[in-house]
């Protein structure tokens, strides 16, 4: 099987380098979208090495439906490409392998059939994924964004909507960012996604649609079934709106066991990546490839075993 990894990039070229230097593996593709606001110079030169542009770039913004576009624009990247891919894994920029590339791809061709995808039902306050995240409408970046903001303040324009109306019968799930699919269900998604202009659009105007609106979809296909926690791990502070940059001890944490404990929200499972890395990270990748490279042996004894 053939594994393509999405990297959705904006910043951080040296650790970007070093990434796609350790995902290189007989039976990897890169692929990579690079925010349309960041020089496309930064990166170029790693076509020499195998990454495969995406032919379109979006203007990303935190929070806008603009990640979920640069998402589809790598997966029907992927999907498009002259040689088959099996499994897509969308990583962003700022991630590591915890795992050397041999045990990764062993691991996902074990588990052919396997949907990589953290799933909640919403609305699920707990685990931040409250009703407002598919019933508040927010305007889009663009030069009539304060007007949308002023018509909304104004009540001129709806800001709270029943979700049920626009959701075609589908019950909304959320979730990470990042998942690991294979091609039927990244498939499945992308023509759900092109055959269902209003429910796009609607999605379109909520906030954080790039942890609902692919996972909504997955959350009511066929591949439901199949699905299992995703494999990347990242560290939250309370009341924090991102994850924590990962220094000498995080990463000394997750390579303790690189295991999720059994008492997550989304169950137990491996962690295969890690995120997020500074652009100065050297010194962090190099204390993880030399306990990768430790125990390599090991870790190819444990999957002929498996």
């Amino acid at each position: 099987m053939t594994t393509a990894y999405l990297l959705l990039v904006h910043n951080a070229p040296d650790h970007v380098r070093r990434l796609v230097r350790s995902l290189q593996h007989p039976q990897s593709r890169i692929f990579m979208h690079v925010d349309k606001k960041t020089p496309l110079s930064d990166f170029e030169d790693l076509a020499a090495h195998g990454v495969h542009f995406t032919p379109h770039r979006v203007s990303v913004h935190w929070g806008d439906y603009s990640q979920v576009e640069a998402i589809l624009e790598l997966m029907r990247t992927a999907l498009s490409a002259p040689e088959r891919v099996d499994r897509l894994v969308l990583l962003s920029g700022v991630d590591y392998p915890v795992h050397s590339t041999h045990y990764i791809q062993a691991f996902f061709d074990r588990q052919p059939d396997t949907e990589f995808i953290n799933l909640i039902e919403m609305p699920n306050d707990r685990e931040g994924k409250p009703e407002a995240r598919i019933a508040r409408r927010v305007p889009r970046p663009g030069p009539f964004r304060y007007l949308a903001w002023a018509l909304l303040k104004a009540g001129l324009v709806k800001e709270w909507r029943d979700y049920h109306q626009h959701l075609e019968g589908l019950r909304p799930y959320g979730g990470a960012t990042w998942w690991a699919l294979t091609r039927d269900c990244a498939q499945y998604v992308l023509d759900y996604a092109d055959t269902h202009p209003s429910l796009t659009r609607y999605f379109s105007t909520t906030v954080c649609a790039d942890e609902t609106f692919i996972h909504t979809l997955v959350g009511n296909s066929p591949f439901l079934p199949k699905v299992v926690r995703n494999v990347t791990r990242n560290y939250w502070s309370p009341g924090k709106a991102s994850p924590e940059t990962f220094g000498m001890s995080l990463v000394k944490d997750v390579m303790r066991e690189r295991r999720f404990p059994a008492d997550n929200f989304h169950g137990p499972g491996d962690i295969l990546f890690a995120r997020k890395f500074p652009n100065d990270s050297e010194a962090l990748v190099a204390y993880i490839d030399s306990l990768r490279d430790r125990v390599g042996v090991l870790e190819q004894d444990e999957l002929k075993t498996a």
